[in-house]
C-alpha cells in the first residue's frame, strides 16, 4: 500500500514570546510540517496551517523546544499521521542580531527505524514477546463506509510496528431504530498495547469528523483488554458475523463466537454485502 507525505513549508505564526529567544523579541518565526503516514491522505493543507497556528498561539512565552514537541505531538494525534517532523525558525528582524536564525526541531511518532532500535533496547516492552494480535471493529452509517473502511486499515497497515493479517467480509445491518448500517472487522499483528491502539482509532474517527466508530473487540494484552470499549461486540450480530467470516474458530472472553452469534439479538438484521470490498469489488 502507497505511503502518503504533506510538507507544509515556512508557516507564518503571529508574533509569540519564546523563552530563549536571542533577538530580543525582534523577530518573527516560521514552522515547516512534514506529515508521513497514517491518514494523512485525508489531511488538509489548509486545516494543516491553522493548527500549527493555533498550538503555537497556545504555547506563548514557553521555550523553542517545547512549542516544536507540542506542535508536533499535537499535529501527529489531529491527523493520525504515523509520524511528524517539525523545525521551528526563528529569524530576526532588527539590526545586527546575535546570529542569523534559531531552529529547533522535533518529532513524534515512531520511524520504522526508531521502533526496530526499540525492540532491541526497551525492556519489558511488547517487542520483547513479539507482536500483540488485535482484532478491531469498524462501523459508519456513511453510504461510504467501505471507502472509510479501506482508510483506516490502509492507515493501520503503515504504523510503525503494525501489520494487517485478516480483513472480513462488508456487512449490512438495521439498527434498532430503522437506520442503517455497515461493519466489518480487522485483524492485525502490532507493537502497540490497548491504550496506544485505542488513541490510534479515536484519532482516525476524528479525521473522519466521526462518520466511522472504532473499536477494539479483542487484543493479546491482558491488562489492557480489561479496559478497552468494544462496543458491545459480545451481543451484536453485526461484529460477530464478520469477524466469525474472517476467523471460524475466534473466542470473545472465551466464548465462541458462534454460540455468541447464535443469541444475538440483531442476528436477522446483519446479513454480507461484499466479500471483494477492500479492493472496491462490487456490492
Amino acid at each position: 500500500m502507497a505511503t502518503h507525505t504533506l510538507s507544509c513549508q515556512g508557516i507564518r505564526t503571529a508574533a509569540i514570546d519564546v523563552v530563549d529567544d536571542p533577538f530580543g523579541g525582534a523577530n518573527h518565526m516560521d514552522v515547516d510540517v512534514e506529515l508521513g503516514g497514517g491518514l494523512v491522505a485525508r489531511v488538509s493543507a489548509a486545516t494543516l496551517v491553522g493548527s500549527v497556528r493555533r498550538v503555537v498561539a497556545a504555547h506563548d512565552g514557553e521555550t523553542g523546544a517545547m512549542i516544536a514537541d507540542a506542535v508536533a505531538e499535537a499535529v501527529r494525534r489531529e491527523t493520525a499521521a504515523a509520524t511528524t517532523q517539525v523545525t521551528l525558525t526563528l529569524t530576526p528582524t532588527g539590526q545586527k542580531p546575535a546570529c542569523q536564525a534559531v531552529r529547533w526541531t522535533a518529532a513524534s511518532g515512531e520511524t520504522t527505524t526508531d521502533a526496530a532500535a526499540d525492540e532491541q533496547t526497551a525492556p519489558g516492552s511488547a517487542s520483547e514477546t513479539g507482536p500483540r494480535r488485535a482484532v478491531v471493529s469498524m462501523e459508519s452509517a456513511s453510504p461510504q463506509a467501505d471507502v472509510l473502511f479501506r482508510d483506516v486499515i490502509v492507515a493501520l497497515d503503515e504504523a510503525p510496528g503494525t501489520q494487517i493479517e485478516g480483513i472480513s467480509p462488508l456487512y449490512h445491518a438495521m439498527t434498532a431504530d430503522g437506520g442503517e448500517t455497515r461493519t466489518a472487522v480487522a485483524a492485525l499483528d502490532t507493537t502497540m498495547d490497548a491504550a496506544a491502539l485505542t488513541a490510534f482509532l479515536n484519532a482516525a474517527a476524528r479525521v473522519h469528523d466521526g462518520d466511522v466508530a472504532l473499536h477494539i473487540v479483542d487484543i493479546d494484552d491482558a491488562e489492557g483488554r480489561a479496559r478497552i470499549d468494544d462496543g458491545g461486540a459480545g451481543n451484536r450480530a453485526a461484529i460477530l458475523a464478520p469477524w466469525m467470516d474472517m476467523d471460524p474458530t475466534a473466542t470473545f472472553h472465551g466464548d465462541p463466537l458462534a454460540y455468541l452469534l447464535a443469541s444475538a439479538p440483531d442476528a436477522p438484521f446483519a446479513g454480507p454485502e461484499s466479500d471483494h470490498w477492500i479492493i472496491g469489488g462490487a456490492r
